[in-house]
Parts: C-alpha cells; sequence; structure tokens
C-alpha cells in the first residue's frame, strides 16, 4: 500500500464519521474532506 492511498481512505473514514458524530473541524466540512480524499487518491494513481 502506498502512503496516498492509505491517507485518502483515513480522509474518508474521518469524513463519514464526521457526519454522524461531531468532530470540530471535520464534521464541519465533511464534504469537502471527502472530496479532498478522491482528489489525493486521484493524485496518487497517476
Amino acid at each position: 500500500m502506498n502512503f496516498g492511498f492509505v491517507a485518502s481512505l483515513i480522509l474518508v473514514i474521518l469524513a463519514v464519521v464526521g457526519v454522524f458524530i461531531e468532530i470540530p473541524i471535520i464534521s464541519n466540512y465533511a464534504f469537502w474532506f471527502a472530496i479532498g480524499a478522491y482528489i489525493l487518491l486521484a493524485g496518487t494513481r497517476a
């Protein structure tokens, strides 16, 4: 596993958990964290 995949996986898990449980910054921007995780994943696959 490469670093980009693991980092994007952690970001998307935090974004999903942030929707259901209040995490100070992540809960407010959960959608953008998920988008950032996708961009990170797409950037590491290229």
